[in-house]
């Protein structure tokens, strides 16, 4: 089984596309991650994309589907993907479609978590990262988690925070911002509000779009009685 999962930032993809995944026994696999990761090994995609974005330019949908592809013919995805944040544009949905098509797979349903501007900017900015991004990576929010105080800033008593998951301390991420928030959250607007409607009317697919608002566990229940009614 094959879905597209999109929603704003900062709606929960990141938290939900573990329940989704354990449900449907899919594996997630996101483009930016896979794209961080050619730029990290010096590989060949990877300079032809850091070639493209210190140009300012858009990286062809063509390199993000070659890289894609190069993932999806790796053993542990063959039963089926969460595609995160994957396709962005219908000419990607269009390149998806066919190479799903030709291996007698589909994409069998998308599903968009829908949250206010507001709850995104919200949510965005109130976003730490653990500083141990090799081994960890996990995001921490400061209201919904809150997380314990292991030291205090020696400047101004700033409390520093500790990681949920390995208890090492938290950082600012890059993208939390609200200038930045904001740019992604427009963009969100304009490509992938139109596209999600488009999965549905043009591309035929089951789209499911779920309050994002609510608590994680009242989310993933209405995720688990889409899955039950219409993905069994």
């Amino acid at each position: 089984m094959d879905i597209v999962f999109h929603g704003k930032p900062g709606s929960g993809k990141g938290t939900q596309s573990d329940n989704i995944c354990e449900k449907l026994g899919v594996v997630a696999v996101s483009t930016g991650d896979l794209i961080r990761a050619e730029i990290k090994g010096n590989t060949e995609m990877g300079q032809q994309i850091k070639a493209y974005s210190e140009a300012g330019k858009l990286v062809p949908d063509e390199l993000v589907m070659d890289i894609l592809a190069q993932r999806l013919e790796q053993e542990d995805v063959a039963g089926g993907v969460l595609f995160d944040g994957f396709p962005r544009t219908a000419n990607q949905a269009k390149m998806l479609e066919a190479w799903l098509g030709e291996r007698g797979r589909k994409v069998d349903a998308v599903f968009a978590l829908e949250i206010t501007d507001a709850e995104s900017m919200f949510r965005c900015t109130y976003r730490l990262g653990c500083s141990d991004k090799v081994n960890c990576g996990k995001d921490t929010h400061i209201y919904y988690h809150r997380p314990t105080v292991i030291a205090r800033s020696e400047a101004d008593e700033t409390p520093i925070f500790a990681c949920r998951k390995c208890g090492k301390k938290l950082v600012m991420r890059n993208d939390a911002l609200p200038l930045k928030v904001q740019t992604r959250i427009d963009t969100y607007h304009e490509e992938t509000d139109p596209l999600v409607e488009l999965l549905g009317t043009e591309f035929g697919y089951p789209v499911f779009k779920i309050d994002g608002m609510p608590g994680i566990q009242e989310i993933e229940d209405a995720i688990n009685v889409v899955i039950e009614e219409n993905l069994r």
